[in-house]
């Protein structure tokens, strides 16, 4: 007499692979809830909407980053049970999440007539589309984008051809979508699950590590010929990690140009916020570009033989930090600002121009700097994204904290600091990122190099750049 195996190793197992981003999700959502004043909410819920959506795409996804699909495929158990503990804890955690974005826009007083859509459709997204697009492109990553990506083109394509070819106003379909997406939910969703149903049944192992981009060769050598130029291979290794970057990029090019092209004739309900779009494509890109540089060399099980090559650590460390912020700088911040000069020139002046180009460009130093920093620490690229916005809403709560601290403890000594000051807050965006940037880079190539990441260590990190984040709020006090 044999006894049934037991379900309980797959779901921990599962567990174990989702928690991470479920911890990163959730600390967004407390964050929001306790600082909801301070309209750190609606970046809670631009957290919610992404961890929710990660979470689905990795339930499937984790099994072609670790490799552990052909050990999974071979287990004695059914492929249902397989799908079940997989949708059975990711369900669990879902759940949870969902209840905590409920909370957070009830406390906050969420304007709008039906805040329930707000919390469920990223679940419909993350329960029925991120897992297949994950398991048709083998890979986490592009099951989220496509997961979220996906249902808003199809959206924005059938008002662009109610308007063009049934002279139906962008707004009214709008309405109607939008009122009964409880219907539509309903109609798609078994289509979505059969479809879901069908991939996972018809899962395969196959070897090696899916690539979502293949850049063109067109500068390699021929076939048979071997030339020494290390330098040359790790530029084109760092680059070649950076393949989400460009096709990031790529879709904001066509997305900002279909926003001028119908800025003057497409209906209202599909008017691009350009401003919307050149923020969230900006702060985005230079969290992927950070992300990706040291965390996808770990999970591609490539980062042991790199530290072995007749190139010092340090040196390829230094290459590394040098593209990630040059591409975050060109891609970021230079090509925007192109874009906008040749599409929609700004009546502004030229020191205006430059001084808010300076801002950006600290900005997004700052944060492929604390991007790159994070992403030496965990072992996926969707970790040190899922993990980006949460520690960045940490950051912003500390550094205003510590602004204040600052403020009472020299008003108190009798000399007090403009710490609270627009100028101060600038030049202590200056003095922030010469502190900063250095330190990050720095605690980053010892855990990029490092075979582990004891507590201890990481603490002792966390503690300086907090002791050099508040020096650096009080130095710019003095400097004013």
């Amino acid at each position: 007499m044999t006894r049934a195996p037991s379900s309980l190793p797959l779901i921990a197992k599962e567990f174990r692979a989702l928690l991470p981003i479920w911890v990163a999700t959730m600390a967004a959502l407390v964050a929001a809830f306790l600082w909801r004043r301070n309209s750190f909410s609606d970046l809670g819920l631009i957290g919610y909407g992404a961890g929710v959506v990660a979470i689905g795409a990795h339930a499937f996804g984790h099994e072609y980053g670790h490799r552990t699909l052909p050990m999974l495929l071979v287990q004695p158990v059914t492929r249902w049970r397989l799908i079940a503990a997989k949708y059975l804890t990711a369900g669990a955690l879902l759940a949870t999440l969902a209840a905590g974005a409920a909370l957070v826009l009830r406390a906050d007083g969420f304007r709008g007539n039906d805040s329930s859509r707000f919390i469920i459709l990223p679940i419909v997204a993350a329960v029925f589309a991120a897992p297949l697009f994950a398991m048709i492109c083998r890979n986490t990553l592009a099951g989220a984008i496509l997961g979220t990506s996906g249902p808003m083109t199809l959206w924005v394509i059938a008002i662009l051809v109610a308007w063009m070819a049934f002279a139906v106003p962008g707004e009214i379909l709008t309405a109607r979508l939008v009122d009964r997406w409880v219907p539509l939910a309903l109609f798609v969703c078994p289509i979505l699950g059969a479809l879901t149903w069908r991939t996972s049944g018809r899962l395969e192992a196959v070897d090696g590590t899916p690539i979502s981009l293949s850049l063109p060769n067109w500068l390699g050598a021929r076939a048979g010929v071997r030339r020494a130029a290390p330098w040359r291979a790790l530029l084109a290794k760092e680059i070649h990690l950076q393949q989400l970057t460009i096709a990031i990029t790529v879709v904001y090019c066509v997305i900002w140009a279909m926003g001028m092209v119908w800025r003057d004739s497409a209906p209202p309900a599909v008017i691009l916020p350009l401003e919307a779009v050149l923020l969230l494509y900006c702060l985005g890109l230079a969290i992927v570009i950070g992300a990706v540089a040291s965390a996808e060399e770990r999970q591609q099980g490539t980062l042991d033989v790199q530290l072995l090559q007749p190139v010092g650590a340090w040196k390829q460390w230094a290459l590394k930090s040098a593209v990630s912020l040059v591409l975050a700088v060109l891609l970021g911040v230079a090509m925007p600002a192109v874009l906008i000069t040749l599409m929609a020139p700004v009546d502004a002046s030229m020191s205006t121009r430059a001084a808010l180009a300076t801002n950006i460009t600290l900005v997004v130093v700052v944060l492929t700097s604390s991007s790159l920093y994070i992403s030496s620490l965990v072992s996926s690229g969707v970790k040190a994204m899922a993990w980006s916005l949460p520690v960045g809403i940490g950051v912003a709560i500390f550094i205003q904290t510590s602004r204040s601290a600052v403020v009472l403890f020299s008003t108190r000594l009798g000399a007090p600091l403009p710490a609270d000051h627009t100028e101060a807050a600038l030049v202590a965006a200056r003095v922030l990122t010469v502190l900063m940037v250095p330190a990050l880079l720095w605690f980053g190539f010892v855990n990029h190099t490092a075979a582990d990441h004891p507590l201890r260590r990481t603490l002792a990190q966390v503690g300086v750049l907090a002791a050099l984040i508040v020096a650096g709020i009080a130095a710019s006090g003095m400097l004013i």
